[in-house]
């Protein structure tokens, strides 16, 4: 019963955050037409520490019980994974944003002053 419940709970709440990501997208004005940020970014942080609150044995053997169940440790690489995921993704992002896009911004911008001048 009581897995159920928290199971149920924790389903509810990512829809909850996932719903206020995506609606945080105009409190804090970027630009996110698919709304990646708020679906995969939030949802996908909160669900990957749930997996370290919720998880049980009882559902699958050869996994880990969570915080919830008597393993804080769980949680910790939860966390910790989550942590390394974003500085990747942020350290791609600021790859692709520095060197791949903004060569290539930076010649459109020029083109574009040096057509206002003809």
């Amino acid at each position: 019963m009581a897995r159920e419940l928290i199971e149920g709970l924790r389903l509810s709440l990512t829809g909850t955050f996932c719903y206020l990501g995506v609606v945080s997208k105009n409190k804090f004005g970027y630009d996110d037409s698919l709304d990646v940020v708020g679906v995969h970014g939030v949802g996908g942080t909160w669900e990957a520490l749930a997996t370290g609150l919720c998880a049980s044995r009882a559902i699958n053997d050869s996994g880990a019980d969570g915080l919830f169940f008597g393993n804080p440790a769980l949680l910790g690489v939860q966390a910790a994974a989550v942590g390394v995921t974003a500085i990747y993704a942020l350290g791609v992002i600021y790859i692709l944003l520095k060197y791949w896009i903004g060569p290539w911004d930076r010649e459109r911008a020029r083109r574009k002053r040096r057509m206002a001048w003809i």
